[in-house]
């Protein structure tokens, strides 16, 4: 059902970012994040379909990154509006800027991490005494 439902916002992600009233500079942001949450999705299903399952956790990870952007470009909007800043060019770096910072944050944070369940490893651990 996840899935379906990332199709789905993803996918209707990219006709509105090409319609959107944005900056020509904002509106290629937007439509990459669209793209970068399915390409996440092909990507998870197909690392869990090969039974990696640290690799799709660490995409999943991802893909909560780059929905983040909606959030977060909010927030940039408020702040822009709120310190008088001129709107379309932080609109335009927030609509890159939002989901991409998270993304690279969490790539390099899941990088050094291990992924798994502490009960499973500690079953495991238990099985070799």
């Amino acid at each position: 059902m996840t899935a379906v439902c990332v199709v789905i916002g993803g996918a209707t992600a990219l006709p509105v970012a090409l319609a959107s009233e944005a900056t020509v500079a904002a509106r290629p942001g937007l439509f990459m994040q669209g793209l970068a949450w399915l390409a996440l999705l092909v990507a998870a299903i197909a690392a869990i379909r090969r039974g990696n399952r640290a690799l799709h956790a660490r995409i999943m990870v991802a893909m909560v990154c780059v929905v983040s952007g909606a959030i977060w470009l909010r927030l940039v909007t408020a702040g822009a509006v709120e310190f008088n800043l001129p709107f379309d060019a932080a609109y335009a770096v927030g609509a890159w800027a939002c989901w991409i910072v998270p993304l690279a944050i969490a790539c390099a944070v899941t990088a050094r991490i291990t992924f798994g369940s502490p009960v499973s490893t500690i079953a495991h651990a238990d099985e070799g005494k």
